[in-house]
Parts: structure tokens; C-alpha cells; sequence
């Protein structure tokens, strides 16, 4: 294909190419700097024209291009040969242009607007030739993507080395950096799921957290779900999800205390445990302190309970205002142990369901008091006999355990002291109404003096008297008491008892009349020996 130019060393100079490639084009050259225009052959129609400036600029469409290339006009394209994939820029209406790239079909892969949404049709890389995700950003240092309104500016980077963006941040760590915290929102973004604030402060369901971890929402108590739900993955016997609390480091070694939970059985059967560490050595784990078992019983120092409460230790209950108070309560009645700082004495309390009263004080003396319808009932397991005291007491104690005895009672009822003597209050100022006591001759004459044994028991021969016989000669001897189970139900019967010391009394009185009539048959019989 020949090409012919016509021209001189100023001017233009022509190039004329034949319609071999086409239909004929003329074009005409500037000579160093101008326009080139492009025309037919026989120069009857302009085809347009192209700008070249003396600095080597190129202009379509402008004689004064800025640029190295400039176009003016609606739209660039770059076509393939077979007018199917293209490079296409669409300067719009003078708001704002587009830049597309199309695929081979023709779909638009690729566009990037300046006031219309862009578009990516595949992964897209910087600093990386093969991007694996929609997209990858790689760099030798610490990538990050900023994201800034203005004002605030925003972080999400890959750590690179350790402190990159932030004090603390790990190698290898995703590091998020907000201006005032990191908040997430559920799907709908009608509120904030989780946020953590400037100070490092957590809040799930609450966008202003108070402490370094705050849960705010409802759940029902007692149901498998919760605010914080602790799974374990093992089915070893004593093993199970556990939260460590350690004042500084981290790790079993440095723990200073646990709340966790020890599997017993299947479907998360088992025991909740609290334990501290009460040695300073890092290398010591915390014990365990209470345990809380699967049938809701409470070991404090064991972890065998037997009871809603088992402790192996001591107990000591205290408060600021000096009085300190143990309640043991049930469906129908209180009982109580109260120590009081007041009256320096320890009282012990039952009563009913809103109340109790007391029922029995020690003093800080040691002097014991027992107030209401007192019984008190002293059981032994051996036999009744003079080998076993049921009641004792002492004088002269230097301690709990020892005094010099002075009374005892025996299992048989037998009752000793060291100087025999017995009696009663009786004080005249204490008494009205003295005179002398009638004659008691015939109620002693008529009361019948019998051997007998018990049915149970003592089944010794003994002397005595016999109630219901006694009461049908001085009723005032006899006493009657019901008959009670050991809970202190009456049975429905009724035991007669004889007042002893009052019998002694009558026969002493009996006993007086007596001497009287035996002094007077004296001096009869001193009267008649002498005058005989």
C-alpha cells in the first residue's frame, strides 16, 4: 500500500492514504505545531481534527489541551478488534463522568463514577496481582483500610509487628481502631448489639456500659438460656466450663480464685464450685472453698455434703451493731440463736411463723434461764442404776470440765450430795396465816406402807406407798400429770405422783402426837408404880 506526501518545509504537509483501508482519507500535517485534519480524499468532507501543541500535547476535540492526551466530547471508547469487550468513558452532563470496563458478552464489569455508585466485577487487588477475595489489600508493613467522615477517623488493619495502630496490639491480630469505640448493630440497625467504648469498656445490649463488662436484656430465670452461657466440651467426671479471676498475668498459675462447674453426669448434671488461693506462691492453684451440689445442697470446707448445709469448720456470725442473730425457719414456725451485745447473753427462741420468742438465755456468767412451760427432760441410753449420772454439779470450777462435785442424780433417780441436807424456803416473812397443823394420827394410821417393784426399769423390790391408795386417805398427797410422747403430744392418759415431802411432814406432826401420848402413859405409869 503506497503512501505519498506532498509538501515543503513550511506549510502543511499532506498524506494521503488510499481508500485500500478504507474509503481515501486525506490528512493534513502542521509542519511543527497545529492542528491535523482529517478529510476525504477529494477534501469535500471534514472528518475532524486533531491538535498538536508545541509541548507535545494532544487535543481532540480542543486546540489547547492541558494534557499530554485531552479529548473533548461525549464519550472515549477503546474497542477490541472484534467490537466486543471495550474501555469506555462517558463524560456525562458536565456533573460528574463514568469510567467502564465491559466484558466480552458485553456486561459491564468494571465502573467507576463520579457521582453514580461503582461497580467491581471480580476481586479486586492492591498491592497484590492475584487478589483472592472481593478485596485483598497487601503491603510489607501493616495494611489498613481508613475510613474518615471529616472529623473522625476510623482503622481496620492487619498487625504486621507488634503496637502497630495501638499499645498492645499483637502480631497477627485484626485490629479495629475507632475514634470513640467499636459498636455492632443487629440486621435491621434499630439498636446497637455490642460497643465497646474509649475506655475499653464492653457493653452487649448497651451502649454505655458502667463497668469493663456490662450485659443489659432480658431471660428467664431458671430456663437453659441466659445473659452468659459457659459451655464445656468434656465428658471427664469434675471437669466443665470455669471463670478464673486473677488480679494481674494470666493462666492457671496465677489464679486467684474460680467460679466453675464440675460435671457429675450426663446432660450437664453437676456441682458448682468456688475456690480461692490462699498462698502467695504463683505455682499454688486455688482451692476449693464451697460447692453447691446437683440436689442444691451447700458444702462449705467439704465437698460432700449431706445436708442443705454441711460445714467442717467453724462459724462465726457478726455485724457492725454488736448483735448477731441465726434464724431456722420452716413452713410453720422460727427458731432462733441470738447473741446480744446488750445483754451479753446468748437466747435461744421459738415461736411461730412472723415470730419468735425466747424460751431459754445464758449469760455471759454462764447462768441459764428458762422462761415459759419449761420441761426439762434428760434422757440416758443405760440402764437405771447407781453406774450412770444423768445430772451433776460442782463448786469451785476453774473451767467447763472442772469443779468438785457436790450433787449428782443417778440413771436410777437416786439423788446424792456431799452434805445430805435438803429443804425449802421458809422464811416467816415469806408466809401468813400460821397456826398449828392438825392431827395427822389417822391419815398416817390408814395409809398403807407397801413392798412392790416396777414393771420396767428398777425392778428391785422397794417400800413405799401407792398413789391411788394414798388418795383415798389424804387426796392432797396425790398429783396428777398427762402422759406425753417425746415429741411432748399428750397421750390421752394421766400417771399419779405422791408428794413425799409432804408425807415426812405429816408423819412428823403423827409422830408428835404420838410422843405427847407416850409422855403422858409415862407419867400414869410413873403415878401408879408410886403409889403401889
Amino acid at each position: 500500500m503506497p503512501v505519498k506526501l506532498n509538501g515543503a518545509t513550511s506549510g502543511s504537509v499532506e498524506l494521503n492514504v488510499p481508500a485500500a483501508i478504507g474509503s481515501d482519507l486525506q490528512l493534513t500535517l502542521p509542519a511543527t505545531a497545529g492542528e491535523v485534519i482529517v478529510k476525504a480524499a477529494d477534501g469535500s468532507v471534514d472528518l475532524g481534527s486533531v491538535d498538536i501543541t508545541s509541548s507535545g500535547n494532544v487535543g481532540i476535540g480542543t486546540s489547547s489541551p492541558s494534557s499530554i492526551l485531552e479529548t473533548k466530547g461525549a464519550h472515549v471508547a477503546f474497542k477490541s478488534p472484534n467490537n466486543t469487550s471495550r474501555f469506555f468513558y462517558d463524560c456525562g452532563d458536565g456533573n460528574g463522568g463514568e469510567l467502564s470496563i465491559y466484558s466480552a458478552a458485553g456486561a459491564q464489569s468494571t465502573r467507576i463514577g463520579a457521582t453514580s455508585n461503582s461497580l467491581f466485577g471480580g476481586n479486586l487487588g492492591n498491592g497484590t496481582s492475584s487478589p483472592r477475595q472481593l478485596l485483598h489489600l497487601k503491603n510489607s508493613a501493616s495494611p489498613a483500610i481508613q475510613i474518615s467522615d471529616g472529623t473522625n477517623n476510623q482503622f481496620i488493619s492487619s498487625i504486621k509487628t507488634a503496637g502497630n495502630f495501638a499499645n498492645g496490639s499483637t502480631a497477627g491480630d485484626v485490629f479495629i481502631r475507632g475514634q470513640s469505640g467499636f459498636a455492632v448493630s443487629s440486621n435491621n440497625g434499630s439498636s446497637v448489639a455490642m460497643r465497646i467504648d474509649s475506655s475499653g469498656n464492653v457493653g452487649i445490649g448497651d451502649s454505655s456500659p458502667s463497668g469493663k463488662l456490662e450485659i443489659r436484656g432480658a431471660s428467664t430465670v431458671g430456663t437453659n438460656t441466659g445473659h452468659i452461657v459457659l459451655s464445656g466440651d468434656s465428658a471427664t467426671v469434675g471437669q466443665g466450663p470455669q471463670i478464673t479471676f486473677s488480679e494481674s498475668g494470666s493462666g492457671s498459675s496465677t489464679a486467684g480464685a474460680y467460679i466453675g462447674h464440675g460435671r457429675e453426669g450426663s446432660n450437664s448434671i453437676g456441682f458448682l464450685s468456688f475456690g480461692t488461693r490462699s498462698s502467695s506462691d504463683a505455682n499454688v492453684v486455688p482451692a476449693e472453698r464451697m460447692r453447691i451440689d446437683s440436689s442444691g445442697r451447700v458444702g462449705i470446707g467439704t465437698s460432700s455434703a449431706t445436708e442443705l448445709l454441711s460445714v467442717d469448720g467453724n462459724i462465726w456470725l457478726g455485724n457492725t451493731a454488736g448483735s448477731e442473730t441465726l434464724r431456722i425457719w420452716n413452713d410453720s414456725s422460727i427458731s432462733r440463736i441470738h447473741a446480744s451485745n446488750n445483754q451479753s447473753a446468748l437466747t435461744f427462741g421459738v415461736g411461730g411463723h412472723t415470730s419468735t420468742y425466747e424460751r431459754m438465755r445464758i449469760t455471759s456468767g454462764g447462768r441459764m434461764y428458762l422462761y415459759g412451760n419449761p420441761n426439762l427432760f434428760i434422757s440416758n441410753t443405760a440402764g437405771a442404776g447407781t453406774s450412770q449420772v444423768m445430772i451433776a454439779g460442782g463448786h469451785s470450777a476453774s473451767s467447763v470440765t472442772s469443779s468438785t462435785l457436790s450433787f449428782r442424780v443417778y440413771n436410777n433417780g437416786n439423788v446424792q450430795n456431799t452434805n445430805n441436807s435438803y429443804g425449802s424456803i421458809s422464811d416467816a416473812k415469806l408466809k401468813e396465816n400460821i397456826v398449828d397443823a392438825s392431827s395427822q394420827w389417822d391419815d398416817l394410821k390408814a395409809i398403807q406402807v407397801r413392798n412392790y417393784n416396777f414393771i420396767e426399769g428398777q425392778t428391785h423390790t422397794q417400800i413405799g406407798v401407792v398413789a391411788q391408795e394414798v388418795e383415798t386417805v389424804s387426796p392432797g398427797l396425790v398429783t396428777e400429770s398427762p402422759d406425753r410422747d417425746a415429741e411432748g403430744e399428750d397421750l390421752g392418759t394421766t400417771t399419779k405422783s405422791v408428794n413425799y415431802s409432804v408425807l415426812y411432814m405429816k408423819a412428823v406432826k403423827a409422830l408428835q402426837e404420838a410422843m405427847e401420848r407416850i409422855e403422858t402413859l409415862e407419867t400414869k405409869v410413873a403415878s401408879l408404880e408410886a403409889s403401889s
